[in-house]
């Protein structure tokens, strides 16, 4: 696909890129070493507030309460999520086949973004009078992880988990 001044799209095997969304409804994509805005993604109808990518798939979320999913070789919006009742403000990929999403709605759901591309989760996590504004998401690194499972050796000085969860 060619970008807004001729030129071949930026990709990530391409070119470093950056994405920004802009309060004209629109994301733009630009070339850091030329700073040129190589493309344009039209689609929000109002302003975009949140951006993520997953695999080769880049998210944009808007104060119009949808989720676009664009694909990062051609630019093309292949789908929007529906269900937050108010603006999208921060989006997030847990895994490559999951994308979290945080709404002044109140809400904070989780959606299959590989196959069913439908909303597979809302989360309860804030109160009435609460709107995501960020979020992020994390796993336990596999060492600690390993580590806490793991059984006690002899002559291991670490607190046993029994002892350490009695603290």
């Amino acid at each position: 696909a060619a970008g807004a001044d001729g030129a071949p799209a930026a990709t990530p095997e391409r070119e470093p890129w950056l994405v920004a969304g802009c309060a004209d409804s629109k994301v733009r994509v630009y070339n850091v070493r030329t700073a040129i805005c190589t493309q344009t993604l039209q689609g929000h109808s109002e302003v975009v507030l949140s951006l993520a990518v997953c695999k080769d798939t880049l998210f944009s979320g808007s104060d119009d309460g949808t989720i676009k999913q664009w694909r990062m070789d051609t630019w093309a919006c292949e789908y929007t999520y529906v269900g937050h009742a108010d603006a999208v403000t921060t989006l997030c990929s847990a895994s490559k086949t999951e994308l979290y999403s945080g709404s002044f709605d109140s809400s904070v759901r989780c959606w299959d973004v590989d196959g069913v591309r439908d909303k597979i989760r809302i989360l309860s996590l804030l109160g009435d009078q609460s709107k995501a504004t960020r979020a992020f998401f994390t796993v336990a690194p596999k060492a600690a992880a390993a580590e806490s499972a793991s059984p006690k050796k002899k002559g291991d000085k670490r607190p046993s988990t029994a002892a350490a969860a009695k603290k």
